[in-house]
């Protein structure tokens, strides 16, 4: 077998080696020589070089690259280059990448954490057939990044598409689980699970035919108490980080009947609601006062609401998120 050396290696371009000398690529990255191996990586790193180089990746040369990945001396090189190799190339790859980055975490996880590579999942696995995309999801969650597990946390709620979408990923166990991170998890990937709730309660697709679907997950939530006193409980929370999301869960709540029914029958809830002294922040005012909105505009508000209840609803709307009342409003002009 013919052993290259360092100059015929830096003679070649990407596309040269791999459409002419491809075997002596592959040959190179295995010589155990390490300045060989080195000028052979520093040949595949030419691929961004040249426009037409991306089309002749493979999965063999992945594979490849791979069996470099934890060599002390360049192996943050060719984790980098994977990332990049992973943004551009098609969704085989890409998930060929991400299986070896979600192995590789618990190895180093500052592999996951720097490179970004994961941060795109929730866009990218919406380009993927379902099959992939649970398994791609099944991956990062078995990851030790928690970035990774939280970008697979979200991108949960974005493939439910419809019911029959909804009820194949339920029977994966995927839903039930993200239930359990949502209600027992650390703050950050509670939000993560929270927006997922949020993608799911809001598909076009479960809304209506669906609903009862969604009715199933809103009762699962408040297995341990009241879905809706577990919501609040979150949303009153100061970091905004960790209230948004479960703001955000309330406000699609506001799509189903028996949602409202459930909110109608908790007094407390509508005592927050319309209580501005309650909470004075500008993501608190700014999201009751939506979901106030939200409320008093559904189809069914006067068979849902008292008239006393729709009529407070309906007047705090038209006073706006910031009133203040005329003797309020006057002392503070003249203070």
């Amino acid at each position: 077998m013919h052993y290259p050396s360092k100059e015929e290696i830096q003679a070649l371009s990407f596309v040269e080696i791999y459409t002419q000398q491809k075997e002596l690529l592959y040959t190179a990255l295995n010589d155990f020589q390490s300045d060989i191996r080195y000028e052979a990586l520093k040949c595949c790193f030419k691929l961004f070089d040249d426009a037409a180089g991306i089309n002749y990746v493979d999965e063999e040369f992945v594979l490849n690259l791979i069996s470099h990945i934890k060599d002390e001396d360049w192996g943050d090189k060719v984790v980098s280059f994977l990332a990049k190799l992973g943004s551009l190339r098609d969704q085989i790859i890409y998930f060929r990448i991400m299986d070896l980055f979600g192995q590789l975490s618990c190895v180093n996880p500052e592999w996951g954490n720097s490179l970004g590579l994961l941060q795109t999942f929730p866009e990218k696995i919406m380009k993927e057939d379902l099959l992939t995309q649970m398994n791609a999801i099944e991956l990062c969650n078995q990851c030790a990044d928690l970035i990774v597990q939280n970008n697979a946390w979200s991108a949960i709620g974005s493939i439910c598409s419809d019911i029959e979408t909804a009820v194949i990923i339920q029977g994966k166990d995927m839903i039930s689980r993200l239930i359990t991170e949502c209600i027992h998890s650390v703050a950050e990937k509670r939000s993560a699970c929270l927006l997922s709730l949020e993608n799911i309660f809001n598909c076009r697709g479960l809304i209506s035919s669906g609903s009862e679907f969604c009715r199933a997950l809103y009762y699962e939530i408040g297995c341990e108490t009241s879905a809706l006193s577990f919501l609040l409980s979150i949303a009153t929370n100061p970091d905004d980080d960790i209230r948004i999301p479960a703001f955000k869960v309330l406000f699609s709540l506001c799509h189903f009947d028996w949602a409202v029914t459930d909110m109608v029958n908790k007094n407390n809830y509508f005592e927050y609601l319309l209580n501005r002294d309650r909470d004075t922040t500008k993501t608190g005012t700014i999201w009751k006062y939506d979901i106030i909105k939200k409320l008093s505009e559904h189809p069914m508000a006067a068979s849902l609401f008292s008239p006393g209840r729709l009529f407070h609803l309906k007047t705090y709307v038209q006073q706006g998120a910031y009133f203040l009342p005329k003797d309020l409003l006057v002392s503070t002009e003249t203070s």
